[in-house]
């Protein structure tokens, strides 16, 4: 199995590792075993917030949100030199994952089908929140040409991407 490990501590890497069991290997770096490491990390985050999980009542609960993990972390207004690339950022968890990432100071792609509805939010986190920058770009990934034409707009408008976040769909 592949799974995707994002680890935060001053600046937000991105490591894309395999489990073989109990053991865990970065895919780049098939050499170095992660088992500790994977451990450690997952008990730290899960024990940091264990407690809030214990009696989840639905939206507004004391469960930490992703903007409140940024500050936690103190990544606020520390990745201003990153890109990232969130789907679907018109409703549900996109929202709240552009915002976090926003805070961050990053430049934020967001994409959506409905781009009168995204920029009502965007209007709403930047009012908000202070951070980085949010760009919008229409996409449809029901159409494999808006994808296209999202993907060479991203293109036109970055020269880098740190972080893709497939959240649509």
């Amino acid at each position: 199995m592949t799974y995707s490990l994002v680890l935060e501590q001053r600046y937000l890497h991105c490591i894309v590792i395999q489990s073989g069991g109990d053991d865990f290997r970065p895919l780049l770096y098939p050499s170095l075993r992660l088992t500790y490491l994977a451990f450690h990390l997952s008990a730290y985050v899960m024990s940091r917030y264990s407690q809030a999980h214990q009696d989840a009542q639905g939206a507004g609960d004391g469960r930490p949100t992703a903007l409140r993990i940024v500050e936690d972390e103190g990544l606020v207004g520390k990745l201003g030199d990153r890109t990232f690339l969130v789907t679907g950022v018109s409703s549900g968890i996109g929202i709240e994952t552009m915002r976090a990432l926003y805070a961050t100071g990053a430049h934020v792609f967001g994409t959506a089908r409905d781009m009168k509805k995204a920029q009502r939010v965007v209007d709403e986190v930047t009012a908000k929140t202070a951070g980085g920058k949010i760009t919008l770009i229409e996409m449809d990934l029901a159409s494999l040409p808006s994808v296209k034409l999202a993907a060479e707009s991203f293109l036109r408008q970055s020269q880098s991407l740190n972080v893709l976040i497939n959240n649509a769909g």
